[in-house]
């Protein structure tokens, strides 16, 4: 087994920092639109698509779900880029 690279190094740091950054912002969006759509709406939201819930729930909660972990993966992994910036002044690794 060879000595791994600087470059293979920062890849590897790089993609558990900006994967865990992701996922805990999608958890996290995700716990407070649950929450958001109970307060709203007086009831949890679908938690099974085949139930007995109309289509238009099913599908607001489909969007809404969507829309929200898109967008908060985006942002944690934006934001660990700016973190990654600012602790080894340079940017993070490009994809392979």
């Amino acid at each position: 087994m060879g000595i791994t690279s600087s470059f293979d190094l920062d890849r590897r740091v790089w993609d558990a920092v900006s994967y865990g950054a992701a996922g805990l912002a999608a958890f996290g969006a995700l716990y407070a639109l649950r929450r958001g759509w109970t307060l709203a709406r007086g009831e949890p939201p679908p938690a099974d698509p085949e139930a007995e819930v109309s289509w238009t729930t099913a599908l607001g909660w489909a969007v809404a779900t969507g829309i929200v972990s898109g967008l908060a993966r985006l942002a944690g992994r934006r934001g660990a880029a700016s973190a990654w910036r600012m602790v080894a002044d340079r940017p993070p690794p490009e994809r392979a």
